[in-house]
């Protein structure tokens, strides 16, 4: 069976994660790779793609723009990191130097840590909102129950929130001067 285009760009980003992915996940795509090579008559020198371009990725914001360009420091840790910016306002467009594989692993990490970026900032949105109290207080409201591993890590991150209040900020409690 011939490979095509499309498994070999699939293979290429088995390889990537073979070569730099931690612990069983490396080693699981590693075992994955060398099967699916064999199945398609694919060899090394097929998926290396060492040939350096350029290569555009899209972001929505600094944090975006940050994780990146920390991805592909990550990644591309031989070469010089060179970056064109391209556009305006809330969206836009980094071109990076690098081969193939680099670009492809870039992608796949990006997708992965911006979604979990997204998270972690809602849970930081929520223990903020706890935090420092911003919400009704209806005493025949129903109570929600978190499990216990996110009540814990809940209360890490409030217990590491600055310890600020509104009303001491101004110097105002109600009708007198705290």
């Amino acid at each position: 069976m011939m490979a095509s285009e499309k498994n070999i760009q699939l293979l290429r980003k088995i390889a990537a994660l073979a070569e730099r992915g931690v612990g069983g996940e490396k080693d699981t795509a590693q075992k994955k790779l060398a099967k699916l090579m064999q199945k398609y008559g694919v060899s090394d020198a097929d998926l290396e793609g060492d040939e350096v371009g350029y290569h555009e990725f899209r972001y929505s914001g600094e944090n975006e723009r940050q994780i990146l360009r920390q991805i592909f420091y990550q990644i591309n840790h031989d070469r010089e990191v060179r970056y064109i910016r391209s556009g305006r306002g809330s969206r836009s467009t980094l071109f990076f130097v690098c081969t193939e594989a680099e670009a492809v692993e870039a992608r796949v990490k990006f997708e992965f840590y911006r979604e979990l970026w997204k998270d972690e900032v809602g849970f930081l949105l929520k223990c903020f909102i706890q935090k420092h109290e911003l919400f009704r207080r209806d005493p025949d409201a129903p109570i929600g129950r978190l499990d216990p591993e996110t009540e814990f890590r809940m209360c890490q991150m409030i217990n590491g929130m600055q310890d600020r209040t509104f009303a001491r900020t101004i110097g105002y409690s109600g009708d007198r001067k705290i």
